[in-house]
């Protein structure tokens, strides 16, 4: 069995790039198979619905290549060591030796080099590169914003990373907001305040990814604010990313606003289509490096680039759906025939629907009225159904946040405190994460 695991793991190797393989599929354990189910040892819940959802298909599929007839796979989550369950409790060491007291790991794919620059993205690079390399002394802070998908949390390891060459000795804090926000609710809870400032203080860089997600209680944001300004006062980095300007903050007031306002403010746009286009072939590149050579053929890459925009990492999805369906077929060159055939659904994907065609979607699954989602209800299907329609025509669409609002007749603040809701919910909620996938697969395959 664990020879037939270990050719399973090589297949998976070369069939989902080196990168995808390190960062998911590394860290698994088989367990058994049993009546053509396969169970694998995960690190955690997340890591197990994450992997069965996306690689399960191509799990089962190198089984059976290898001779073994599986048609499910399902995981157990091993038992956490307790360093691992007290991440901001207790100090790691990262690469080089630096010190970290963060719940994320730093992705080593993300760095300035394989940073493609182009108009959409060219001052945050600019920004980002400057911080990293301490060109201006008078600012110490950096705010990127923008979509999903556009590069933010990539700048914003690739100063990290920088950092850490500069000072191999690097004392930081790398986490999402939604971490910062779990460990100060837990470290409250547990009368550990007092522990969980130290600890996060006491650093020497703060990166925080989706500072949105830092929302809800009063105390949270009250802590963001002191953690910025014990930071800024004593001259300390602080990196933070986030979907919202800063002014469209309107849950973290005045004083954390103020603060963020006075270091490097700068937003990712979606790339044009010569970004696209050489964001393909750096992806390309990447693979090569790892004795990748599946061959593409004259026109492929620019089909991919023409036909799906906005979300670099639909782009990225799209690569991979090519890799994948090319080492199933056993094609050693993708033809632009094949790569038609293997996106077809995706393609569809670049025309998107209207605020309108997504509130009638959300009202219809839900089983409401159109004027539900407009009106003053506040039974909570209702609200939630509204939620959901705000959020997919936030993510959807490039309406701004003011038109949206007028589509549901809502005002600015409800509609970002809408779409932080769904944000902070749907990795929790399997309802609503469920939810979100029907509803995108209809309005998006018309």
């Amino acid at each position: 069995m664990q020879k037939d695991w270990e050719q399973v793991r090589t297949k998976l190797k070369y069939s989902l790039g080196l990168n995808v393989f390190n960062n998911w599929i590394e860290d698994i354990n088989l367990i058994s198979i049993d009546g053509g189910r396969v169970i694998i040892s995960v690190p955690s819940r997340f890591t197990g619905e994450y992997i069965t959802e996306n690689f399960g298909k191509e799990i089962i599929e190198s089984f059976k290549n290898v001779g073994r007839i599986v048609t499910s796979v399902k995981y157990q989550v091993r038992p956490s060591d307790s360093s691992s369950r007290k991440s901001m409790v207790t100090n790691t060491k990262t690469a080089q030796g630096s010190t970290a007291k963060s719940g994320m790991k730093p992705d080593k794919r993300y760095t300035f080099e394989r940073f493609v620059v182009g108009d959409a993205n060219g001052k945050a690079h600019i920004a980002s590169w400057q911080i990293a390399n301490e060109h201006e002394e008078n600012s110490n802070s950096l705010y990127l914003h923008g979509n999903v998908g556009l590069g933010k949390t990539h700048l914003l390891h690739a100063i990290f990373w920088m950092k850490l060459s500069k000072n191999t000795k690097l004392k930081h804090s790398l986490l999402t907001g939604q971490q910062f926000s779990d460990y100060f609710v837990a470290a409250t809870k547990h009368g550990k305040l007092l522990e969980f400032r130290e600890r996060i203080r006491s650093v020497d860089a703060i990166f925080i990814d989706d500072i949105q997600l830092i929302h809800g209680k009063k105390g949270t944001t009250q802590e963001l604010d002191l953690t910025l300004d014990t930071f800024l006062s004593e001259g300390k980095l602080v990196v933070a990313t986030g979907l919202n300007t800063i002014d469209e903050m309107d849950e973290f007031g005045p004083r954390i606003k103020s603060r963020l306002q006075h270091g490097f403010l700068e937003k990712l746009e979606p790339p044009d289509y010569d970004l696209r286009l050489r964001i393909l072939k750096q992806k390309l590149k990447d693979r090569r490096s790892n004795n990748f050579d599946l061959r593409f053929a004259e026109g492929v890459l620019e089909f991919v680039a023409d036909n799906i925009s906005g979300d670099i990492r639909k782009m990225e999805g799209a690569l991979q759906r090519l890799i994948v369906t090319a080492g199933y077929l056993n094609c050693k060159t993708i033809t632009l025939d094949l790569a038609e055939e293997a996106i077809t659904d995706l393609v569809k994907f670049t025309k998107p629907p209207t605020v309108e065609e997504i509130m009638k979607a959300v009202a219809n699954y839900h089983g409401l009225n159109l004027s539900d989602l407009t009106g003053p209800k506040r039974i909570s299907n209702v609200v939630r159904a509204r939620q959901i329609g705000i959020y997919l025509s936030n993510e959807l669409t490039s309406k701004s946040l003011p038109d949206i609002g007028s589509c549901f007749d809502r005002d600015r603040t409800t509609i970002i405190h809408s779409i932080n809701k769904i944000e902070s919910l749907k990795s929790r909620d399997k309802e609503l994460e469920y939810s979100l996938v029907k509803l995108r697969r209809e309005l998006l395959q018309g």
